[in-house]
């Protein structure tokens, strides 16, 4: 049995804004975010989690320090510059220096560090600036793109909201099979490409192992699974053929108790019973200053709690915009201020996101 070449569909990661090598979405750790860089300088589109290509050190551990993408040769990895330093974002966005950026290679990046969803971004853009046939954004319309880095990035999140998974279990029923399909059918065709379906299976199949399994392992047992589907290839797969011909192979490679790694990751699990003395180790990322926050509070803070305290520690330090703000985990805006923490996962895997509210011009006061 032939395993699965992995190329195509870390190609079609990169396309969904994810690792492409753990599949997970970049906007999972927004704080790792960054690209292979050779040189000092980026050479594909591709980004990752700097925990799958370095170690503790800043090495890399690729092997032959190949791009697994493109094949090139990289030697070491640059994180995506804060959205504040616009020169630096926009270079970076221009990954490979002609002076023009397609719509596709922004909404790239803005996917992988914000809470939001790569196709909204996609259409937002295009509705918004000057796009040619070819899905490149003329010069002149660059300088209007720091505008979206700033006072109206809110606009553009309130335009593409993230649609979290769902996730599917072992014991899953035909109308939860039929929900899990319609997910990855972003067009509403009823049919998946063979292409979606074989990430959507392989980003399943990934989340389920978790982290403790190592790459090698995980694309041995993913390319064995693809395999016994048939999915290689061209073609169209329904709704039909989904649930009585593909679905059962993927449900008997899942977990028996029907737990994945990335539920706690997506805030999806339930807050366990508090426990008094225990505190939750909080991350905090903000990607328009580029910095990250560590801290603890107690178990049963809610995020009125976490609201609260990030205004304080703004206030007392100096480089950040003033003014309300938003909070998001898992790609979710955080809207019921007495919620627990641990009912979004924050204190486990999840990071929470502080980004302007509304209306809010980033960058016109800072303490």
């Amino acid at each position: 049995m032939l395993l699965h070449d992995f190329k195509t569909l870390r190609e079609e990661a990169v396309q969904r804004s994810a690792d492409p090598l753990s599949f997970d979405y970049l906007r999972n750790k927004p704080n790792q975010v960054g690209a292979l860089v050779c040189g000092g300088r980026r050479f594909e589109q591709a980004l990752y989690h700097r925990s799958s290509v370095v170690d503790a050190s800043g090495a890399l551990i690729l092997p032959d320090c190949l791009s697994p993408v493109t094949g090139q040769r990289a030697d070491g990895f640059c994180p995506v510059p804060c959205l504040a330093d616009r020169s630096a974002f926009m270079e970076f966005l221009d990954w490979n220096r002609d002076g023009h950026l397609s719509v596709e290679e922004i909404a790239t990046v803005f996917a992988a560090l914000l809470p939001c969803d790569i196709a909204g971004v996609q259409h937002f853009i295009r509705d918004h600036f000057d796009v040619d046939e070819e899905g490149i954004i003329s010069s002149e319309e660059l300088q209007r793109l720091n505008l979206w880095c700033g006072q109206r990035l809110p606009q553009l999140l309130a335009a593409s909201p993230v649609v979290p998974h769902l996730e599917l279990k072992r014991t899953a029923s035909s109308e939860e099979l039929l929900r899990w399909f319609d997910q990855w059918d972003m067009h509403g065709l009823g049919e998946l490409e063979f292409k979606d379906l074989r990430f959507a299976f392989s980003w399943a199949l990934y989340q389920a192992m978790g982290d403790a399994v190592n790459t090698h392992t995980k694309e041995t047992v993913c390319s064995l699974l693809l395999a016994e589907a048939e999915l290689d290839g061209e073609g169209l797969v329904s709704k039909d053929d989904f649930v009585e011909l593909f679905a059962p192979v993927l449900q008997a490679n899942l977990p028996e108790n029907g737990k994945t790694a990335a539920g706690s990751a997506q805030g999806q699990s339930n807050a366990p019973e508090s426990k008094a003395g225990v505190h939750l180790a909080i991350m905090v990322h903000m990607p328009i200053e580029g910095t990250t926050w560590q801290f603890e509070l107690p178990q049963n803070s809610t995020v009125s709690k976490l609201r609260s305290t990030l205004a304080q520690k703004r206030m007392a330090q100096e480089g950040f915009a003033l003014g309300p703000f938003q909070l998001y985990a898992s790609g979710q805006l955080l809207t019921n201020d007495d919620d627990l923490l641990e009912t979004h996962g924050l204190g486990t895997r999840v990071i929470a996101q502080v980004l302007p509210e509304q209306d809010a011009a980033m960058g016109c006061t800072m303490a």
